[in-house]
């Protein structure tokens, strides 16, 4: 059925039927990530528009399209210059020893700047999103056992954590375990932010082959979409 709605949509792109716009942006929170990404993608191609998966704003968009209203900006959540253009999504984040390391020489440390970083894309995406967050070193710390919504008291609690998370002395980087853990207990994610600043030194695998074969075992079904930031 997926591969019948994204062929469904490409089809529509291919025959320029731009009056069945608003009957695909139903399609942008279907189940399937792969048929939300094809169905975006078609969308933007369509309309050279970018509202990420925002059903509503597309269908507001819409109605007003051809009047100035219609082209006011309309902002993305980025994250180290990323866009947020999913509302399921898990972000972890390194928080290894190195992470002490100053970021810039004789300003902040990499920790700050992760922090902060994360505490403002939090403050900015939409309340209709489902989230997670990790904090991983040689350990794995989710900031819950799967993701949940994003209402305003959420996000409070979820940023008062990540002010608390501290780089450790002496730990190393667990990135096996930090993606393994995120892809058990985060079922409904189609996207992953994950930064750190070094290699993989602790865990079950710590080689980027053995990695990358493990990751495409995760994600044979799911096509969840990692974004990697090397904070250095």
């Amino acid at each position: 059925m997926a591969i019948v709605k994204r062929a469904m949509a490409e089809g529509i792109e291919a025959a320029g039927a731009e009056a069945l716009v608003p009957d695909l942006t139903h399609l942008l929170s279907d189940e399937d990530p792969r048929t939300r990404h094809t169905v975006l993608d078609v969308l933007k191609r369509m309309t050279k528009q970018d509202l990420g998966f925002d059903a509503g704003a597309w269908r507001r968009w819409w109605e007003k399209r051809g009047t100035p209203e219609a082209t006011k900006p309309h902002t993305v959540p980025s994250y180290h210059g990323l866009p947020i253009d999913t509302e399921r999504v898990a972000f972890l984040f390194d928080r290894s020893g190195s992470m002490r390391w100053p970021h810039t020489p004789g300003f902040t440390t990499r920790m700050d700047v992760c922090r902060d970083a994360l505490i403002q894309v939090l403050s900015e995406v939409s309340p209709r999103t489902v989230f997670n967050l990790g904090a991983f070193d040689k350990k794995v710390d989710p900031w819950q056992k799967r993701e949940v919504e994003a209402a305003p008291a959420t996000i409070k609690k979820a940023s008062r954590w990540v002010k608390r998370q501290e780089a450790k002395s002496g730990a190393w980087t667990n990135t096996y375990g930090a993606l393994q853990r995120t892809f058990e207990q985060n079922p409904t994610i189609d996207t992953i932010y994950f930064l750190s600043d070094g290699i993989p030194e602790d865990g079950e695998i710590t080689t980027s082959e053995g990695l990358l074969a493990a990751v495409r075992d995760w994600n044979r079904m799911r096509r969840v979409r990692i974004h990697v930031i090397a904070l250095t």
